[in-house]
């Protein structure tokens, strides 16, 4: 469960690092 969690949270920063580069750029 705790694996899950931590790929899920690894996936959500990616998305927020994704929008801000879309947003800076």
């Amino acid at each position: 469960m705790a694996n899950f969690q931590l790929s899920m949270l690894c996936l959500a920063i990616t998305l927020v690092i994704y929008f801000l580069n879309k947003r800076l750029y």
